[in-house]
């Protein structure tokens, strides 16, 4: 990995932490997050429509972007009912631990990709830890049905995470993103409606 890679990764992982930091803020409102998706689609409409012009568009794809948007949109429901009920120091890193776990997982077994021996070890640590911060907290009322839906997240998270790898062999990773959060926002606008009308 070269230090411009691991320079970004850091970065989108500060990136993602404060994003599911504001998600908590505002209690996990589904209407917030279906807006965050559908600006997401917005930004990347112009580069999608050049790589939609400039790239040829495999229609193997299709059954993996359907499959992601439906992943996506029960990662996005289930994200909301979290920060509704669950402390943000206690549910991000479980169901962001049970995803990196889920996905090195499934890598390993779905895609025959290696892990190391410190790899390994790594996946067994944040096991453990998920597993201790879990445990510290489940006798804390609501917490116990937060801690359940983060399971959830955290499938979803692995599922999403092989489905994509597999999609952008297919697709140029913009165009896909695109169509992705397009069909996603899609997906949610009658729960975020719902949800809207509720609120007011």
């Amino acid at each position: 990995m070269t230090l411009l890679v691991y320079g970004l990764v850091i970065l989108a992982a500060l990136m993602h932490a404060l994003w599911n930091f504001a998600a908590k803020k505002v209690a996990g409102s589904l209407s917030l997050l279906w807006v965050g998706n559908s600006l997401a689609a917005l930004c990347c409409l112009p580069l999608a429509v050049y790589f939609a012009i400039t790239t040829n568009f495999d229609p193997g794809v299709v059954p993996l972007l359907f499959a992601t948007a439906v992943i996506h949109a029960v990662y996005f429901l289930y994200l909301s009912k979290v920060y509704q009920l669950g402390d943000i120091s206690t549910v991000y890193p479980i169901q962001r631990g049970i995803g990196v776990a889920g996905t090195a997982i499934l890598g390993y077994f779905l895609l025959g990709e290696a892990i190391s021996a410190l790899g390994l070890a790594g996946i067994s640590l944040v096991c453990i830890g998920v597993g201790f911060i879990g445990l510290v907290r489940l006798d804390l009322g609501k917490q116990r049905q937060a801690l359940l839906y983060c399971f959830v997240v955290g499938l979803t998270i692995a599922g999403y995470s092989i489905v994509d790898k597999i999609a952008v062999g297919y697709l140029n990773p913009i165009l896909f993103i695109f169509i992705q959060t397009t069909t996603v926002a899609i997906f949610l606008t009658p729960y975020a409606l719902g949800k809207l009308k509720l609120e007011t």
